[in-house]
């Protein structure tokens, strides 16, 4: 162990980008050696709800990506643990110096800590403060030094009720943290929709032509999934719910926006043919239960494509132009191009729409643009490398 340390502990349930931006600031502020985030296996104080203490200790390794040190000693330290015990454990590893990171409200609290003197004998207290908020005054012994720096308004709290209630929580915590609450079901998401409760709510939802369209976007999407080693279910999940928020009813489609927390910039105002992506995606998390981020996102970019796009994004965009009862001017070549080659069907598929939008004189969604060069571009150095 390096010897000028500091230390960020807390339940992380789950770890958010305020807790990430306190440790960076710490860690240049104070010229440490080391930054060491270390979630609590079972405080005193608390109660953690909805993730077991293994959960969040790998949230927060995934969290800090080799940025910072995680450490498993309190998860892993069986009964109640106390801060104290754990800095003379850090102590007693060569630890010389020790910052334990707080918030300045916790300064009111430390005398109620396990053992204050010997507490303050351990470490400095490096206390961040909000600003306009006056600071409290520190116990007679605590050795604090002030920091200051913007760290987010995102709380633990807010991000499980986010969760809860069906809400993305995308930007508030890393989106590696994301895909693990999604893939584990953490902290109570709405309920996932059977089989059989999804075609019916799609039935109820959609015109009878979109509802057939979506079926075959399914199956196209399983076929395609097969043939280039993408998971048959998720794919055919997302093709089943690509085009869920697909509705004629334009004020429709913003209630949902709305009510589900979309980003407006994801809906512009001129292109109101691509609203139902990132909508779709919303409403297919709150409403059909959803936690899937890949096939949330997948959902999201069906309309337009994007940058960095995985396979699933390519085989539901693919899918989505190709099914059985497309009938436009060039399918046909798409459709082979999907034969041969995912990315060749891609860039087909592209260029097909780009050209059909330029052709009607409608505005133009600058992420198809921006889609369609980046895979162009990585089309390129793929073929540069195989020669």
């Amino acid at each position: 162990m390096r010897k000028r340390i500091g230390l960020l502990g807390g339940t992380f349930n789950p770890i958010h980008i305020g807790h990430l931006q306190m440790a960076q600031a710490a860690l240049e502020a104070l010229a440490l050696d080391e930054m060491i985030l270390m979630p609590d296996g079972d405080p005193p104080h608390k109660t953690p709800d909805g993730a077991t203490k293994l959960d969040r200790l790998r949230m927060t390794e995934l969290a800090a990506a080799g940025r910072f040190n995680v450490s498993a000693l309190e998860v892993e330290r069986p009964g109640k643990t106390y801060t104290v015990d754990t800095l003379e454990m850090l102590k007693a590893q060569g630890a010389e110096e020790i910052y334990m990171l707080i918030g300045a409200d916790t300064l009111r609290e430390l005398l109620t800590w396990r053992d204050p003197p010997r507490l303050f004998g351990l470490c400095t207290f490096a206390a961040f403060g909000r600003s306009g908020c006056a600071w409290p005054e520190a116990p007679e012994g605590a050795r604090v030094v002030r920091l200051e720096a913007e760290i987010p308004g995102v709380s633990s709290t807010e991000i499980r009720r986010r969760v809860a209630a069906g809400l993305s929580v995308e930007g508030m915590t890393p989106q590696p943290v994301v895909e693990y609450i999604g893939a584990k079901r953490l902290y109570h998401p709405p309920r996932l929709l059977t089989d059989g409760e999804m075609r019916r709510k799609l039935q109820q939802t959609l015109a009878p032509s979109r509802y057939e369209h979506v079926m075959g976007v399914e199956e196209t999407a399983r076929r395609l999934a097969k043939q280039y080693g993408v998971d048959e279910a998720r794919a055919g999940l997302a093709g089943l719910l690509h085009d869920c928020a697909k509705v004629s009813d334009r004020e429709r489609m913003l209630a949902w926006a709305a009510a589900y927390g979309v980003d407006r910039a994801l809906l512009p105002q001129d292109v109101p043919a691509a609203w139902h992506g990132p909508v779709g995606e919303a409403v297919a998390r709150a409403e059909y239960g959803v936690t899937d981020a890949g096939v949330l996102h997948a959902i999201r970019v069906h309309t337009t494509g994007c940058e960095a796009m995985s396979l699933l994004d390519k085989v539901l965009y693919v899918a989505d132009m190709i099914e059985p009862g497309r009938a436009y001017p060039g399918v046909d070549e798409i459709r082979a191009a999907a034969r041969q080659s995912l990315d060749g069907a891609v860039l087909a598929a592209m260029r097909r729409k780009l050209a059909y939008v330029k052709s009607t004189g409608r505005a133009l969604d600058p992420r198809t643009a921006q889609a369609l060069a980046w895979m162009e571009q990585n089309r390129a150095e793929t073929l540069n490398g195989e020669k």
